[in-house]
């Protein structure tokens, strides 16, 4: 069973969710005394029958491991009738207040979905990244390690979890986006080569004036190096990176980031110092990097959201902007009295679009990240593009909102609203002359110059888990 070095939250991909964290408990009551946290909390949703089943072996041979094993389960809420509301993370972290008794390292948590998405939070505590940061707060304080396990495609929180791994039906591990190690974070995303293949880059953060400046030189690296030659990048940080910032820059292009003494990242990677290259900073502003980054949080969604996940997400998006140097720009497009939102929205071009899209009754709104501070000009020019008909025949007019305030005042407001459409069935619509956009769908979008493309079948669950 693979390691959790740090308190945290990790998430755990197969096939058999349930079987990974039985297999987890089994491991847990079967290793010898010392190797593993000497207390586990089990969050099932298996028939008391079941989990009888799994201790029986244990329970036969009197182990002393039992004393600290706490099982609750779940099944109460999994029979919740549709509709009802359910408590939330936060919530569910209070619930964990309660129940730990033992003081476990583990909390092995199954249908984790129970409790993300649901609840009636304000809507800038609703988003994916809110929620899990939430519960890497409380594993942080309770110091212990929950392990979600998790089938099919990937829910938005599980891309701001501490460790992302995903595994063969067997439980083998097959892939690694992320995971934390006792003096980082390491990711095969980018499938690094030996070190006697492959360059060697350093990019240290506390030589840059921001977060976000130093992110667009490791994409330039990453994005921008010769294919015939081979680069490996590890980011030098300290132990105040918080985590999620670390999964950016490991999606973003790093290899691995050190947050703990760089002597024993050197000593694991087989490397010395001297053999890396120095950062430099990115220069001119780069082609698709605010798009990548908005990517990077919302995989698969730079299409149409109905309006409670619009308003959600892009409540996020915008403060994510604001962190990593972007700038976010929420559009409403008010529609002329004869067009309807079906039929604007089916004349949209997501892929050269670069943006998110949402409807109302009265009009259609748009987010999009840029690079640098657009001009009026330039925000007008690119929401033409947007659309393959003039503005003028769709709507009356549009106002640009740059502003974290009145962004914020108005996703409130689209987040109540009545959906026009039903955007599942508009999405599979065999009807337009182009089909709306899936993620970095567009074959003339550069392309060739985005490693990560290779892995992105995967990533979102279309390939592996399908």
């Amino acid at each position: 069973m693979f390691k959790t070095p740090k308190d945290g939250v990790y998430v755990v991909r197969n096939a058999q969710a349930q079987k990974v964290a039985v297999d987890w408990v089994r491991h847990w009551l079967k290793a010898t005394p010392g190797t593993v946290p000497p207390a586990c909390l089990w969050l099932t949703a298996l028939p008391a029958a079941d989990v009888r089943q799994v201790l029986a072996p244990a329970l036969a041979t009197q182990s002393p491991a039992l004393r600290g094993l706490d099982v609750v389960s779940t099944r109460a809420l999994q029979a919740l009738p549709e509709g009802v509301e359910r408590d939330g993370v936060r919530q569910f972290c209070r619930a964990l207040d309660s129940m730990i008794v033992l003081k476990p390292g583990w909390v092995i948590l199954e249908q984790a979905e129970l409790w993300f998405d649901q609840g009636d939070e304000p809507i800038d505590k609703a988003t994916s990244l809110a929620q899990m940061q939430l519960l890497q707060r409380w594993a942080r304080h309770a110091g212990v390690s929950v392990i979600l396990p998790v089938q099919g495609e990937f829910a938005p929180w599980c891309l701001f979890a501490d460790g992302l791994v995903e595994t063969t039906p067997e439980g083998v591990v097959d892939f690694k986006p992320w995971w934390t190690t006792s003096w980082g974070y390491r990711s095969e995303l980018w499938s690094m080569a030996t070190a006697d293949t492959v360059e060697h880059k350093l990019l240290t953060l506390s030589s840059f004036t921001s977060l976000g400046q130093a992110a667009r030189t490791l994409y330039e690296w990453r994005y921008h190096s010769p294919v015939d030659h081979p680069v490996a990048i590890h980011v030098q940080a300290d132990s105040s990176l918080e985590p999620t910032d670390a999964s950016v820059l490991l999606r973003l292009g790093a290899d691995s980031v050190v947050t703990g003494a760089w002597p024993d990242c050197l000593a694991e990677l087989g490397l010395q110092a001297q053999a890396m290259s120095p950062a430099t900073p990115a220069g001119q502003p780069l082609a698709y990097y605010a798009r990548d980054v908005h990517e990077v949080f919302m995989p698969g969604r730079l299409t149409l959201l109905g309006n409670r996940e619009f308003a959600t997400q892009c409540t996020m998006m915008t403060s994510v902007a604001r962190r990593w140097g972007l700038h976010g720009v929420l559009t409403r497009l008010s529609l002329i009295n004869h067009v309807n939102a079906r039929t604007a929205l089916r004349l949209v071009d997501f892929g050269p679009a670069g943006a998110v899209f949402t409807a109302t009754r009265e009009a259609l709104y748009v987010l999009k990240l840029w690079d640098a501070e657009p001009t009026d000009e330039q925000l007008d020019t690119a929401l033409r593009q947007c659309f393959r008909e003039p503005l003028e025949t769709l709507f009356s007019g549009h106002i640009h909102l740059t502003e974290a305030s009145t962004q914020l005042g108005l996703l409130m407001d689209v987040r109540d609203e009545l959906e026009p459409v039903a955007v599942d069935a508009l999405l599979n619509d065999d009807e337009p002359a182009k089909p709306l956009a899936e993620l970095w769908a567009d074959q003339t979008q550069g392309q060739g110059e985005r490693p990560w493309l290779s892995r992105l079948g995967a990533w979102i669950g279309r390939e592996k888990m399908s």
